[in-house]
């Protein structure tokens, strides 16, 4: 499958200049690039600009009455929120004491009067593509370490049901070797943790798949295909904290495994803080439910707690991080960014994501997933 590539929003330079001339001429040189531009004739008007909107570099003259180009970069260059900005120095001088300052204030290049067009477009157009290059890579560094803390965050709680699961093993293993007949437990016990192991490896495979998306620029649009087991699993991985909050825990899923168009790891993305949310509002030796259905060909999601249900405020305005999910507990303030990033995650393969109040006091969250499709097993 092919797709649209939209090309970058052209380049916005600021040209500050105090001759109306140099102005016009720069103006129109860098715009028969394909360049944006915008002028200013002093360094304060630069200044009150950059604060509206920042330029993608800055053409910047040294001479100017008031001030000058050098106290201008460093003021640009002090402002943590501007000092990326590419700074060229426009100079009549071409002593090196005045290129070295330049340099010195944070300008990354200087052109000198009068201005050859090519060299200072060829100067122009490197800054422009330098910055952009940075920009990219901090973009990709900072979804990466995204993925990175999700996928960590992810792993805690099948690593601690692998812990409780070994710990019961354990356990298991005394009472054989004192004589007692446990092996049914022990096989039960095997299976489960390798399960979890299985489910482990599968959203650090998705993770991988996902994470080489952001590295090369292509992201995988289609979900792929798990089961209504796995998205069990990933509901259960949820047991020994409901277990040591002395929550009643009930998960209920198809007996036969149906196809779901989602990835275990979009999947975790979505159910995990959906759980993490029931969990903190059940009341104290409460009750959590999560029903996994097939529906109309949809694979719906239900997860039902017994806590205060979700404020009217939240409710009014769903799935915004600024807004508590429940205004009955201060631990909860963080949750109203969990939901969010659930829902964004939901968006992502074109799953739907509700909140209600139960009659009898409590939350449902309902998630509907897309049917699997002969399509979503494939890389876009």
């Amino acid at each position: 499958m092919t797709h649209s590539i939209i090309p970058p929003t052209p380049a916005l330079v600021l040209v500050v200049d105090d001759q109306p001339r140099n102005l016009q001429m720069l103006k129109a040189s860098l715009m028969r690039e394909g360049l944006r531009v915008v002028v200013a004739s002093s360094g304060e008007e630069a200044l009150e600009m950059i604060e509206r909107q920042q330029p993608d570099l800055m053409l910047l003259d040294v001479m100017m009455p008031g001030m000058d180009g050098f106290d201008v970069c460093a003021r640009v260059k002090s402002n943590p929120a501007t000092r990326d900005i590419p700074v060229i120095f426009l100079t009549a001088e071409t002593q090196l004491q005045s290129i070295k300052r330049g340099f010195e204030v944070g300008g990354v290049d200087y052109v000198t009067k009068p201005f050859n067009r090519q060299e200072m477009v060829a100067r122009v157009n490197t800054q422009v593509e330098l910055r952009r290059a940075q920009m990219r890579h901090t973009a990709s560094l900072m979804e990466q370490t995204r993925l990175i803390n999700i996928i960590a965050q992810h792993w805690l709680k099948p690593l601690q049901r692998l812990v409780f699961l070994t710990s019961q093993s354990r356990n298991i293993c005394r009472a054989n070797a004192n004589g007692a007949d446990t092996n049914a437990n022990a096989g039960a016990f095997a299976m489960e943790a390798e399960a979890t192991a299985g489910q482990m490896l599968s959203s650090l495979e998705d993770f991988l798949h996902e994470s080489q998306g952001v590295i090369t620029g292509a992201r995988h649009l289609q979900p792929g295909t798990i089961t209504t087991d796995e998205l069990k699993a990933i509901i259960e991985n949820w047991y020994v904290t409901a277990i040591r909050r002395q929550l009643d825990f009930q998960v209920m899923a198809p007996p036969i495994p149906m196809p779901v168009s989602a990835s275990v790891f979009t999947a975790t993305q979505i159910l995990d803080p959906i759980l993490a949310n029931a969990v903190k509002a059940a009341r104290e030796q409460g009750r959590i439910s999560a029903r996994v259905r097939h529906v109309g060909g949809e694979i719906i999601v239900e997860v039902e707690d017994d806590g205060p249900g979700f404020s009217k405020e939240y409710l009014k305005h769903p799935f915004q991080a600024s807004v508590r999910p429940s205004g009955n507990s201060k631990e909860r303030q963080h949750l109203g960014i969990g939901l969010a990033l659930a829902k964004r995650a939901a968006d992502r393969i074109s799953a739907r994501l509700e909140l209600d109040n139960l009659g009898a006091g409590g939350a449902l969250v309902r998630v509907t997933f897309s049917p699997a499709t002969a399509e979503s097993s494939k890389d876009v």
